[in-house]
């Protein structure tokens, strides 16, 4: 089975990145556990699949280069 990547966005900084399938749920843990929650830094999924979808739509996003 392969690992699942997630294509995020975090708000406050308008950032968009990827997450391994460990990180990703790691990170949503974290959320869950904040005595108050941060919407800022609560980020937003945006996609999931394998590796080489997400990169593929990371570029698309941060506009680099399609060809890899």
């Amino acid at each position: 089975m392969r690992e699942q990547w997630y294509l995020c966005r975090v708000p406050s900084y308008g950032l968009v990145v990827l997450f391994r399938e460990r990180d990703y749920n790691y990170q949503r843990l974290h959320e869950s556990q904040l005595r108050v929650p941060d919407p800022d830094n609560d980020v937003v999924l945006l996609a999931q699949g394998n590796k080489e979808e997400m990169y593929l739509y990371y570029n698309l996003i941060n506009g680099g280069n399609l060809n890899v």
